[in-house]
């Protein structure tokens, strides 16, 4: 028995007020009786069951996301461990399973990126206060690089000691582990997922500003979705300059860096905070979201 099936009996067996399990299958199957079955029963069962997977570091990214497979009156997991759900008063499969779903439901998945002091933050404050606000879910990486003098730790990142990584790196609810200029980025993925699961119609928003950052996360996700900042050199370090970083050289030589990545066909959408204030690229933010609200109705 592997170790995702073990984490299916073990969030089962003391479910006694949803039902009971009746038999274990290694490798194929759970049969769990439910004791009231009904779509909400179920639901609920299935999502905590999930969640729970995702807590423990077995479901890292949405393509390991289980499928419930209304047909043959069960649940298809990963893996095909299977969990069938009996009803207990007439012992027979579920009526009311009928088609396939996906358990996520519809939401928007943003990076924004672009180059030291272009505007990411000041963007994102922005968001969070804009009419759709409420439904933007941000979320902060960790990494083991330095903290600049401007940035706070929990709301820029999550700064580690270097000598803590290795606890990260070999636990595994902790996934995307990206290596960039000697530093370590990587993400808890839980909150991400549960928020995903239970929360309708949200924006979540990650920060991401290298090419290989955002593939790792788009292999966490795979609707996510680019925003780019632009600004010319020079206006970067003029910004730079009036707001008193002590970084500014570091900060430029990263720019330099990012400008020689290939991003050709990742961006969704350019925003050149050199000839547009943070008005218009909010306004323009906005219609973008609206508009992938649209694609998606």
């Amino acid at each position: 028995m592997n170790a995702l099936e073990s984490c299916i009996i073990e969030e089962l067996l003391p479910t006694s007020y949803l039902g009971k399990v009746v038999q274990v299958i290694p490798g194929s199957a759970c049969v769990f009786v439910l004791s009231d079955p009904n779509p909400y029963t179920m639901e609920g069962l299935w999502v905590s069951l999930v969640l729970s997977l995702t807590k423990k570091g077995l479901v890292r990214g949405i393509l390991d996301v289980p499928m419930m497979h209304h047909g043959e009156g069960g649940v298809i997991w990963v893996k095909d461990f299977r969990v069938l759900c009996i009803s207990a008063v007439t012992h027979d499969h579920t009526p009311w399973l009928e088609e396939s779903r996906p358990i996520l439901p519809p939401a928007i998945t943003l990076a924004i990126g672009g180059p030291t002091g272009v505007g990411k933050t000041t963007l994102n404050r922005r968001l969070l206060a804009s009419k759709i606000g409420e439904r933007v879910m941000q979320y902060v990486a960790y990494t083991t690089r330095p903290r600049r003098s401007h940035e706070i730790d929990g709301t820029d990142y999550h700064f580690v000691d270097p000598a803590d990584f290795e606890s990260y790196r070999t636990d595994p609810r902790f996934t995307g582990f990206v290596g960039a200029r000697g530093n370590w980025y990587w993400i808890d993925p839980s909150s991400f997922f549960e928020a995903r699961w239970t929360q309708s119609r949200a924006v979540h928003v990650f920060v991401i500003t290298q090419v290989h950052e955002f593939l790792a996360r788009r292999a966490l996700a795979p609707d996510l979705r680019w925003i780019w900042l632009d600004a010319s050199p020079d206006i970067l370090k003029q910004r730079l300059t009036d707001r008193g970083d002590n970084s500014v050289a570091q900060s430029l030589a990263q720019n330099q860096r990012l400008a020689t990545q290939n991003r050709t066909g990742l961006i969704s959408l350019h925003l050149n905070t050199e000839v547009e204030s943070v008005d218009d690229s909010l306004r323009r933010l906005l219609t973008y979201i609206q508009e992938a609200w649209e694609e998606q109705a």
